[in-house]
């Protein structure tokens, strides 16, 4: 008999969520109990596997392999049926463009997704010409973001002061880029109830001083690696603070 048939659906969709969503959706050729099964998983994990993709033919710069996954989370997206995405995560190359990320980001409200994480993958080869993702301002104002990790070449524009994220509690900050300073302290100012806040500046120099002011803030990781005469400056105003890890190390 075939165990994992007889394992109930929650169970089988828990085991589901810890695959990339692309190992999921084969699941539907097993049978027509597997068929809409994944339509309820509550984790989607897409990754265009940026490496692969490198020495393919490609129409217009862009290459097939990557057509095809955005043809494929498209698709997803528009089948997928659970009420609430906990985890929404995407893992893309130098051809993800800022209007088609916004495009999922905005399905992904639509769908109250609570985790967001987004990672640009690169390679020193195409580092300099990828241009930066731009969030979708609809993001800076959605009430039930509880945790966002954004990872890479991603630009914070946040030209707004009405920047509401009321649930957020952990935000994840590595080698983004800001449009100005004050979009730093624009973004943390809008959310009142952060708990964690992990910045990586190494290769980021809009930020030569990091200002956090947070009240509700517990704990606070900051990395920095900086290629000139290592003069960043740091100001912290969180009262409640329990957990603070700060790297600096001057590159010469």
């Amino acid at each position: 008999m075939d165990i994992i048939s007889t394992l109930s659906d929650d169970l089988l969709l828990k085991i589901c969520s810890l695959l990339p969503t692309k190992d999921v959706f084969a699941t539907t050729v097993l049978s027509k109990r597997w068929k809409f099964l994944w339509e309820m998983i509550h984790k989607l994990d897409f990754d265009d596997n940026f490496e692969r993709c490198i020495n393919e033919d490609s129409v217009n710069g862009i290459p097939s392999s990557y057509e095809r996954f955005l043809q494929f989370v498209d698709r997803v997206m528009v089948l997928h049926k659970a009420p609430v995405i906990d985890t929404l995560k995407f893992k893309v190359g130098p051809w993800c463009n800022s209007e088609d990320m916004a495009h999922w980001m905005r399905i992904g409200i639509v769908r109250r997704v609570r985790q967001l994480e987004l990672e640009i993958s690169h390679s020193v080869d195409y580092y300099e010409y990828h241009e930066s993702i731009v969030l979708p301002r609809s993001l800076y104002v959605y009430a039930k973001l509880e945790v966002l990790k954004l990872t890479n070449t991603i630009l914070l524009d946040v030209i707004t002061k009405d920047v509401r994220l009321p649930s957020l509690k952990s935000l994840h900050l590595l080698c983004v880029k800001y449009k100005t300073y004050a979009c730093h302290c624009r973004l943390l100012s809008g959310c009142p109830v952060l708990e964690e806040l992990v910045m990586d500046k190494s290769e980021n120099s809009s930020l030569s001083c990091v200002c956090v002011q947070v009240p509700s803030l517990e704990r606070l990781s900051i990395l920095d690696t900086s290629d000139d005469d290592c003069d960043s400056k740091l100001v912290i105003d969180a009262p409640y603070l329990k957990y603070l890890n700060i790297v600096h190390i001057c590159i010469w």
